[in-house]
């Protein structure tokens, strides 16, 4: 390939193999005959020069066949920022480092031999989901893992939550849990569903991860719909994390009059399950699922690897996140983490322009800008709601515990300080090694996982996401006429006349007859066609 030359087989058989250029005048060949009763050829002839004029060497290779362009591109499946190597990167790369033009088709055909021969088939790593579930267990003590397969022995969901997420989830992390589900580019499709919190320092901190088929949940995909303007959403999102009821009633009334069905569905859905000041539990300043979401684009590469593969690509990340962050943390200079030590500087800021009186040792009256609140200190509570709300001081709550000098780490919940941070991720997460090297009981070896029934749809998969409720959606129209559903070139319909400065179309570029040359038929309809005339 490197010198863009091809061969073909002028002869084959199980003792002698013979080679000659593709083009017939040419005098290259090669002739090798096998050892007696051995595996190996031994080479007897060969030429290894080429007479072949230069307007017959094409610039597709008969030798560059799926199998040797997979070998080739294996090593660089991961790219650099982070993604898998895609079809159109395999063709670049064979036209830059050997001058060979392949087709798109070879290009898929051969990602798809780099990645089996890489991670391996999606049929093999079904199998070996049991023993990757024991060999997990063992490893990593108060893991938990579910393998659920049809009556068939078909795969349905495969649950895994390590064990050093559970513990410093239970002690260490603040009870908010955001689920998301991704959905999986792999030859069975699926979703990934993921469940996540926010350690103190505002990380993403996985506590659990499940495959199965796809989400789905059609009066949310209703609401989304409808749920499109940016100011509803606005509204919307104000009412959420409204800390008062009067700041919530009042963002919920506008929000009513302009536009109803959104206000319906809100109310009927249940502000306990969206509204922060009727929330039963405390959200600890956690008000969306973009935690869940910064999980999503961290497996953008592995969303197509074979479940096994990923799985185990997510214990390895997670493996690395535990290190570094515990690293960190032990690193930290002050009582709280780095993300809770910068929300108290931005607060800290305001209170120079507050007015405190004391009621009491605890408790204080905070002005400001002509508005008042009360402060509890031994309490941890405030009007404004905030400080009992999320646990952490408002600017009030500090305001009034600089009157009395009190440290401001006393007044933050447990969660953000920097010794439960390290807490959270003092126990490592284990490797599991090769299967080669797996020990496990042979009746779990022996269990059957076979591939799920789920059929992809025919087609190309899709490689973004699917868009928001707040983002636009386009739809394509034809130029001719301007109407939707097709193009110009499948118009039948009269072009479109517009008033004013806009582009009128010239009857010379209009769709004629191929026949007549008229405008406003084809040669299908054309009353001068044979067979059409009356």
């Amino acid at each position: 390939m490197h010198h863009n030359f091809e061969w073909k087989v002028k002869r084959s058989n199980k003792t002698t193999l013979h080679l000659v250029c593709i083009i017939d005048d040419c005098i290259w060949k090669l002739r090798a005959v096998r050892r007696d009763e051995g595996t190996y050829f031994q080479v007897r002839s060969f030429v290894n020069e080429h007479s072949c004029p230069l307007e017959e060497i094409h610039r597709r290779h008969r030798q560059a066949s799926a199998v040797i362009i997979g070998e080739v591109v294996a090593p660089r499946l991961q790219q650099h920022d982070g993604r898998l190597m895609r079809p159109k990167d395999v063709i670049a790369d064979m036209k830059t480092m050997y001058g060979i033009q392949i087709m798109y088709s070879k290009a898929h055909d051969a990602l798809q031999y780099a990645l089996s021969l890489t991670y391996g088939t999606h049929e093999e790593a079904f199998q070996l989901l049991p023993s990757f579930a024991y060999v997990l267990e063992q490893q990593n003590p108060g893991t938990i893992t579910d393998l659920q397969c049809t009556d068939d022995d078909k795969f349905l969901y495969f649950f895994m939550s390590l064990g050093s997420s559970i513990r410093g989830f239970r002690r260490c992390i603040r009870p908010v849990i955001a689920v998301d589900g991704t959905h999986l580019k792999g030859r069975f499709g699926g979703t990934m569903f993921v469940a996540t919190a926010q350690d103190g320092n505002e990380q993403v901190y996985p506590i659990a991860f499940e495959y199965g088929d796809s989400e789905n949940n059609l009066s949310w995909e209703w609401f989304l719909k409808r749920f499109h303007r940016k100011d509803v959403a606005d509204i919307m999102n104000d009412a959420a994390r409204s800390y008062s009821e009067l700041k919530y009633n009042r963002h919920m009334e506008e929000l009513r009059k302009l536009h109803k069905a959104a206000f319906d569905y809100a109310i009927a859905a249940g502000p306990h399950k969206w509204s922060r000041v009727h929330c039963p539990q405390r959200r600890y300043r956690v008000m969306t699922t973009n935690v869940a979401e910064c999980i999503n684009s961290c497996l953008k590469f592995a969303r197509q690897l074979p479940l096994m593969t990923l799985a185990e690509f997510i214990r390895n990340m997670l493996q690395k996140w535990f290190h570094d962050r515990h690293e960190a943390a032990r690193s930290m200079r002050h009582r709280l983490t780095d993300a809770a030590h910068l929300v108290i500087l931005k607060r800290v800021e305001k209170c120079g322009f507050m007015t405190v009186n004391p009621v009491d040792w605890n408790i204080f009256s905070v002005r400001h800008k002509g508005k008042q609140w009360t402060v509890d200190l031994a309490r941890k509570t405030c009007t404004c709601n905030k400080f009992q709300m999320d646990f952490f001081p408002c600017s009030h709550a500090l305001a009034a515990a600089r009157e009395r000098n009190l440290d401001f780490t006393s007044l933050c919940a447990d969660y953000y300080k920097r010794e439960t941070l390290i807490n959270a991720y003092s126990v490592p997460i284990m490797p599991v090694g090769h299967p080669s090297s797996w020990f496990v009981p042979s009746d779990i070896a022996a269990r059957v996982v076979l591939n799920p029934k789920t059929k992809r749809q025919s087609g190309r998969s899709m490689e973004g996401r699917h868009a928001s409720s707040s983002e636009r959606t386009t739809t394509q129209s034809c130029r001719r006429c301007g109407q939707p559903g097709h193009n110009s070139r499948r118009c039948s319909n009269p072009p479109m006349v517009n008033e004013g400065p806009s582009r009128i179309v010239p009857e010379e570029y209009r769709r004629k007859c191929s026949i007549c040359h008229s405008i406003g038929h084809n040669k299908q309809t054309c009353p001068y066609k044979e067979g059409n005339q009356t």
